[in-house]
Formats: structure tokens, C-alpha cells, sequence
């Protein structure tokens, strides 16, 4: 279930907000409310409570977007630039929407003689919507081709008699077929229906560019350095390093790497590790045998996963960094895709920094270190920047040149 209240000064500006995510798996709240310059977050995952305070950019809360732009009564190809807070990623995104215009529209025998049409990008994404004179959106349709009408609970539930497998549903086929996807060093793929600008982590680590192809190449694990580990590591020696690397040591609002119950795990873990790499073996070994494999409807939050050990790939990444992190290894979640029987899924795993510009790959889900060749990163980072991925599902599809 889904609850989100919000309330707005006249300009549609943001006030206070609550948002709540329950599922039977996942318990995920934050409150939030602007004060000054500042806007002030308490977020409940796990029942534990975090808070916290940062810079307010003059935003609209994203629920309030569309009934913002109707109030407006904008003309027919007008183009409004504006920001919108994401409550669920606690981001602020750019947006443009374009007045399409102003159309009649059906829905199940009623008919709204004049609706607005709207055309919104984001992130690379692009939505179109239908909203009535009210603000309220009747019609969507999403990045992926998705159709969704606004109905009454009883006609929505109506003729549905199980779920849409999400996974099954948006895999990705393929043309020809991975020899020994786990054994492979380096595995060519052409990328077709996609902007490759739009990621431009596609060609970075083990990944690059050959003529018009994407070659991915497997760590060599033997050629990695052995790094002495430490759980509790000086940050003394921190400012010389990339803010990429300072970023990938810090605890967020969903990898709480500075939790009392994250710090005794990750440390109880990695006592026998003598390197960074036993260390991250140890980590990805105790992730992948302790958590039961299984899709949730949620917001991956380490410190929810450790108690409830039920996840799937998000949720693996997310501990796993936390984990890490805790016992001070850099650690990143990366999303993108992956070879499964015969087609490509989306997917998310982790990287962690060894020394100077070498990373590792690990997928603690799948119990891969480093992770087979067929993991494809296209982005990195948290619920921010995955949602970028969305511009791909129903588009993507991939060639493989062996």
C-alpha cells in the first residue's frame, strides 16, 4: 500500500510531506517538512529512525506536478522547465513537460469532452498523461508502453486473478546465443534502441567501447593487489583519494553503514580477513547464503534486509554495500543487466574499490566474484539513477557478436 500527503503553499510550493510504502516484506515512511533554507527528513525503515537535514532547492513535491501545470491553463505547445522532489529517493529531478493539448477522452463508456495532454521528460525518460479540469490524471502512459487508467477499486481489481510477473515481463531477448557466460574473460554485445549518452557509465571500468560494439572484460582477480585490511581503517589518508571513492565510503539513508546492528555483522563477518579481497569474500559469501531469495515490493534498506534476511537483487546489493562500507571498504551498488537461460534481465550488484583505479565486481545475489561478463553496469548509484533504467524496458535489445 501507498500513502502520500503533502501540503503546498499557494505557489504549489512544498511545505511538509508524508509518504509511507508497506508491503508484507518492506515497512518504508519518511516525513519531511521545509524549514528556512533546510528541509528536515525523518525516514523509518526497519523500525529504525533516521534523521537528517540538508539544502532545500525550491521544488513541487511530485504529486503536486501535474495539478500544478493544469492550474496554469497553459496554451497548446508551451514548455514548462521546472524541478520535482522525489520523495522515495529524497532527489530532486529535472523536468520538462510540454502542453501537447487539449483533447476529448473515453474511458469505460465515460467521456471527459476536454481533457490536457502533456508530454513530461525526465532523467531521459518520457511519460504522457491526460489530466482532467481538476488536475487529476485520468489516462498515463509510462516509459515502457505501460497503459494506466484511473478506475474505481472494484473495476480495477476486476478480472485479475494473480500478478504480472514483473521479472518475466520485462526481460530482455536476444539475438544468438553466451557460450559459457561463467567461465568466459570477455563477451562483445551491440546495443540496439538506445542512446548511449544518456549513460555514460556504459564505458567505464571493465567496460568499453570497440567500433559500434561494447566489450566487457572480466577481472583478472590474480592480477589485483593485495591490499591490507583493516575493519576500522584511519580517514586520514582519505583526502588524497577521488570523491567517487570518499562517496562510496559513506553511509546514506538506505545503506546505514553506521548502524550499531550493520557495524557488529559486518565485523563479526570479516574477523579472519587479512586482505580486502577476504574481506569482500567473506561479505559476499554470508550475503548470498543468508538472505532467501525473494522479490519485494519496497525500498531496499540495509538495515531492513538484515533483519527480515529476504530480498532480491536490490536488496542484496544494498546490504551488501552497508556491509562494506561498515568495515571500511568503498562500495558501490551498480544496476544494468544480466545473462539468465537465454535472455537478459535487469539487474543490480555491487563494485568495490581495491586500489588506485582498480574495482571489483560481486554480485552477492548470484554468489559471483568477481561478477561474470555478462553483467552489463549502465548505471551506478542508488533509486536515483536507477530509475533511469525504466527508458530502456520494451526498447532494448541486444545483438551478440562472439
Amino acid at each position: 500500500a501507498v500513502f502520500s500527503k503533502v501540503s503546498v503553499n499557494k505557489s504549489f510550493g512544498l511545505r511538509h510531506f508524508t509518504f509511507q510504502l508497506h508491503s508484507a516484506l518492506s515497512q518504508f515512511s519518511a516525513r519531511g517538512r521545509v524549514h528556512g533554507p533546510y528541509i528536515q527528513v525523518v525516514l523509518n525503515t526497519g523500525g529504525s529512525k533516521r534523521r537528517f537535514q540538508r539544502k532545500y532547492r525550491p521544488s513541487l513535491y511530485s504529486s503536486v506536478l501535474r495539478p500544478y501545470i493544469a492550474s496554469l491553463k497553459p496554451k497548446p505547445g508551451k514548455k514548462i522547465r521546472t524541478t520535482i522532489f522525489d520523495p522515495q529517493s529524497m532527489s530532486y529531478v529535472p523536468t520538462v513537460v510540454e502542453v501537447v493539448g487539449y483533447e476529448p477522452l473515453k474511458i469505460h463508456g465515460k467521456h471527459y469532452p476536454k481533457v490536457l495532454k502533456l508530454r513530461q521528460y525526465f532523467r531521459g525518460i518520457k511519460m504522457l498523461s491526460w489530466l482532467d479540469e481538476k488536475g487529476d490524471t485520468r489516462k498515463e502512459v509510462s516509459a515502457s508502453g505501460m497503459i494506466l487508467l484511473r478506475e474505481g477499486a472494484h473495476r480495477a481489481r476486476r478480472g485479475i486473478s494473480k500478478g504480472v510477473d514483473m521479472i518475466k515481463a520485462t526481460r530482455i531477448k536476444l539475438r544468438g546465443r553466451i557460450q559459457a557466460p561463467k567461465t568466459r574473460k570477455s563477451l562483445h554485445v551491440r546495443l540496439r534502441n538506445v542512446d548511449v549518452s544518456s549513460f555514460p557509465e556504459l564505458f567505464r571500468r571493465r567496460q568499453s567501447r570497440k567500433a559500434a560494439l561494447l566489450l566487457i572484460q572480466k577481472e583478472d582477480v590474480g592480477k589485483l593487489p593485495d591490499v591490507a585490511f583493516s575493519a576500522f581503517a584511519s580517514s586520514r589518508g582519505r583526502a588524497k583519494l577521488s570523491q567517487e571513492i570518499l562517496d562510496a565510503h559513506k553511509a546514506t539513508s538506505l545503506v546505514q553503514s553506521d548502524h550499531p546492528d550493520i557495524l557488529k555483522q559486518a565485523t563479526k563477518i570479516t574477523t579472519k580477513s587479512k586482505t580486502r579481497r577476504e574481506a569482500i569474500d567473506a561479505i559476499a559469501r554470508w550475503v548470498h547464503t543468508s538472505l532467501k531469495k525473494k522479490s519485494v515490493i519496497g525500498i531496499p534498506s540495509a538495515i531492513e534486509t538484515l533483519k527480515t534476511r529476504v530480498g532480491d537483487c536490490n536488496e542484496h546489493a544494498t546490504l551488501f554495500a552497508a556491509l562494506a562500507r561498515a568495515v571500511s571498504i568503498p562500495c558501490q551498488i551498480v544496476s544494468g543487466i544480466a545473462y539468465l537461460r537465454g535472455n537478459f534481465y535487469y539487474h543490480a550488484w555491487n563494485e568495490c574499490h581495491i586500489a588506485g583505479e582498480q574495482w571489483l565486481s560481486v554480485d552477492a545475489t548470484w554468489g559471483q566474484t568477481p561478477a561474470d561478463v555478462t553483467h552489463i553496469v549502465f548505471v551506478r548509484g542508488g533509486l536515483e539513477k536507477q530509475i533511469s533504467l525504466i527508458q530502456l524496458m520494451g526498447r532494448l535489445k541486444i545483438d551478440i557478436d562472439l
